[in-house]
């Protein structure tokens, strides 16, 4: 499966429980500008299992598609039609507590990753031939993990932690996805990181830095997969760091040359990675508003010999298309597109593999996701369809992350 580049899957992630404003996630991280908690704190309560005896899919049906339930502490597996792209078969299996679980991250076809920041936790599952999820447990993370990533060779994997100020390090057993502890760092020094990608060689954190947010840039050790002390940093928006800046989820583009940041601000800010440097490009307007500050990205590589970057906008309900020019290294806004089956959208994947191109946005106002066809000619969405993504249906499920393995 994977994301067909030959790196591991990785999902964008999208907001947390009783925040006054959605904005970008991990993948994958909450953030805001203000955050106020539920009175029981950000990520009370407990979930339990549910599907397959617990499991994550019966026999003989096959998946590839994974949402983490947020408000219900359950991922939810999906099949993904090959003729229409529609998402059929849910079943659901427990990922800790409730008010928790937030981004995910694959091992090729053999294990996913979630982060749950109410347990701070990652829990680890392996896929079946059919892509079911059957638990392998759980690892401790930080305090309150926001996302987890894998390195393109599948050897270790990162998590951001929010409230404790430390990215966890995991060594990866390749032939059955279980993970070991690599311990753990702090350095930056780290305020508040949320969100996080990475490659063979380097990791990139976006962190609130208190109102002043940052992109840092750690180098991973060729020896033991740690991340190196002195990671550099770079302004989300490009101006000195100090300046008001709220960074949520990043991406790459399909070379892993180029990461895209989303503010709060509702810009993007594109860079251009040389060794432990990101170089700043330009800030771009997503289109959906000032302030309007964007969640879920995905990068969509080659769609009619074009690049498309998207972008879902809660508040906005509703999905920015940006086209991106590798040669004169622009990113800019194309279209976007609103719909009435939009409902604070924040997690965004992409299938390609089908013959036509396919955005699946999840719906955390709703319980469902929704289905866009992607024109080839320019990148803009047509609504396709719109799905209930537990079994039975749960508008108040509050998906988060959506991964597509293919």
């Amino acid at each position: 499966m994977g994301n067909g580049n030959g790196r591991p899957a990785v999902g964008a992630a999208a907001p947390a429980g009783c925040l006054l404003q959605l904005v970008a996630l991990g993948l994958l991280a909450v953030l805001t500008a203000t955050v106020v908690a539920c009175g029981k704190g950000i990520f009370p309560g407990a979930s339990s299992s549910s599907g397959s005896s617990g499991g994550g899919g019966g026999s003989g049906i096959a998946r590839s598609v994974y949402v983490s339930n947020f408000a219900t502490g359950k991922l939810s597996a999906l099949s993904l039609n090959t003729s229409t792209g529609a998402l059929q078969n849910p079943v659901q299996i427990g990922a800790g507590a409730a008010k928790g679980p937030l981004g995910l991250a694959t091992l090729f076809t053999t294990a996913l990753y979630a982060a749950n920041a109410a347990d701070n936790e990652i829990h680890v599952y392996s896929l079946s031939t059919n892509g079911n999820l059957s638990s392998l447990g759980t690892i401790a993370a930080g305090t309150a993990p926001q996302a987890v990533a894998v390195t393109t060779s599948g050897n270790y994997a990162y998590a951001a932690n929010k409230s404790s100020a430390s990215i966890s390090q995991y060594v990866i057993d390749t032939s059955t996805g279980a993970l070991t502890s690599n311990g753990s760092t702090n350095s930056g020094p780290l305020v508040t990181p949320i969100s996080l990608v990475a490659t063979d060689f380097f990791v990139y954190v976006t962190d609130l830095n208190g109102g002043a947010g940052v992109v840092w840039t750690y180098s991973i050790s060729s020896l033991d997969g740690t991340l190196l002390a002195g990671p550099s940093a770079t302004p989300s928006l490009g101006g000195a760091i100090g300046s008001p800046a709220v960074p949520g989820q990043l991406v790459l583009d399909s070379t892993g040359t180029f990461v895209f940041v989303g503010d709060a601000s509702g810009n993007i800010a594109s860079f251009e990675a040389s060794g432990t440097t990101l170089a700043f490009l330009a800030k771009t307007a997503t289109g959906a508003g000032t302030n309007v500050a964007p969640a879920g990205l995905a990068f969509a590589s080659d769609i009619g010999g074009n690049d498309y970057l998207y972008c879902a906008n809660p508040s906005a309900n509703s999905i920015s298309v940006l086209l991106w020019n590798p040669t004169t290294l622009s990113l800019t806004a194309s279209s976007i597109t609103t719909s009435a089956a939009l409902s604070s959208p924040t997690g965004v994947a992409l299938s390609t593999s089908t013959g036509t191109d396919y955005l699946y946005v999840t719906n955390a106002g709703n319980g469902t996701v929704t289905q866009f066809t992607i024109n080839t000619a320019n990148g803009a969405l047509t609504e396709t369809n719109t799905f209930a993504i537990q079994s039975p249906a749960n508008s108040a499920s509050q998906p988060m992350t959506i991964l597509i393995n293919e």
